[in-house]
């Protein structure tokens, strides 16, 4: 990492934002934060949709017996989409928290935690996104392939 000063107005003693930048990333915090409790209440309406989701699929997930194999699966997907949804709400709530807390206290360290948070955020949804691409260019291949096999044994 290069120490450098960047600008006369950034300093090695303490956070050196100038004001208009410590008040962008105060109002980028506030929406950080109201984005993530937004997707926290959503987490939450999602963990009791899978806790009365065997109920639609005819028995709970919590105890069910015989006939919740055909439902397992379905369960089992949603439970892995949950699981991944939580970390870059979580990323993102500590950006948003250790960001004012820096900001307002001063500290660098709070502020170079906040940045590694909102860092773990976009390289989460990133590598996400990439995988989803992926997946995305495996399906249209399947499906041409397919398609074309059916057409050829028309």
């Amino acid at each position: 990492m290069d120490d450098r000063i960047l600008d006369d107005s950034f300093s090695a003693n303490g956070v050196g934002f100038t004001p208009e930048i410590q008040k962008y990333l105060l109002t980028t915090a506030k929406w950080a934060k109201f984005l993530s409790i937004v997707s926290f209440v959503t987490i939450g309406f999602m963990v009791l949709v899978f806790i009365f989701a065997g109920s639609f699929l005819g028995s709970s997930p919590l105890g069910g017996g015989p006939e919740m194999l055909g439902a397992a699966p379905v369960l089992a997907i949603y439970a892995v989409i949950l699981m991944i949804y939580i970390f870059p709400t979580l990323y993102l709530y500590r950006f948003s928290t250790n960001i004012k807390r820096g900001i307002n206290s001063n500290d660098n360290e709070l502020v170079t935690t906040s940045f590694l948070n909102l860092k773990k955020c976009f390289a989460f949804i990133g590598i996400l996104t990439a995988i989803f691409v992926g997946l995305y260019l495996l399906m249209i291949i399947i499906g041409l392939l397919f398609g074309g096999l059916a057409a050829l044994s028309i």
